[in-house]
């Protein structure tokens, strides 16, 4: 029974919430108080603003991050997604193997075609941390998304689902 107890309390508690981010574009449920940041990113030899929505339970972060692009332009549209693909890919050492996906958007039934990225490695900074990652991104409009999971080791299958199914662009 101590043992039990010991472990639970050991276990993160997830606090499921929905955020609509009406400046980003998005909703999905966090599991946790999301935090805000903005910043530019050089994408493309260009300046764009980057808004990232993210929580963190124990040493799993979720987050959605939105480029949004100065005009609805195709071409920096798929630069800005290949940037953010290998970006993620980067960070942790892993090859680019990127599978489609259907996203949900803000009216029922439609969907927008999107990536998906699920891969392991070692995060390339000085420590060599293991992470595990899941990824999704899609463009619509004048946005380019990354919706992302980063955990040390694979993440449950049921907050996968919890987080890429409630994810909704808008």
């Amino acid at each position: 029974m101590a043992v039990a107890l010991s472990l639970a309390a050991c276990t993160p508690s997830f606090d499921w919430r929905n955020v609509v981010n009406e400046e980003g574009g998005f909703s999905v449920m966090f599991p946790a108080k999301p935090g805000l940041d903005k910043r530019a990113v050089k994408i493309a030899g260009q300046s764009l603003p980057m808004l990232m929505q993210s929580a963190r339970v124990g040493e799993t972060s979720f987050a959605v991050g939105v480029v949004t692009l100065p005009t609805n332009d195709p071409a920096l549209s798929a630069a800005v997604l290949e940037s953010l693909e290998t970006g993620l890919a980067h960070n942790i050492n892993a090859p680019l193997a990127m599978h489609p996906v259907q996203i949900d958007v803000g009216t029922p039934g439609e969907q927008v075609a999107g990536t998906e990225f699920v891969a392991s490695g070692a995060v390339a900074d000085a420590h060599h941390v293991h992470r595990a990652m899941h990824a999704r991104f899609a463009a619509r409009g004048m946005k380019v998304y990354e919706a992302v999971i980063v955990a040390p080791r694979e993440p449950a299958s049921e907050l996968v689902d919890q987080f890429f199914g409630s994810l909704r662009l808008y």
